[in-house]
């Protein structure tokens, strides 16, 4: 299906630039390192770049060894 992390299917994955939206991923990281809530809903209009914050974290998470699994849909 390819729909995995690195999936040749999703070529060329989105990706936020280095030193953008660092405010919103460290935010994410907060909710990560707090164990009280499990949900964490990442919304907003088509195009605005949640596909890429989404990626990003996940490549994040997976560099710290904190990824348990990553699932992403594509069109």
């Amino acid at each position: 299906v390819g729909a995995g992390l690195d999936s040749a299917v999703r070529y060329p994955l989105p990706r936020c630039h280095p030193a953008t939206r660092r405010t919103l991923r460290g935010r994410i990281a907060g909710w990560l390192a707090d164990r009280s809530t499990n949900l964490l809903w990442l919304y907003g209009p088509a195009g605005v770049g949640k596909s890429a914050i989404a990626q990003t974290v996940a490549e994040d998470c997976r560099k710290e060894g904190w990824l348990g699994a990553a699932f992403f849909f594509s069109r």
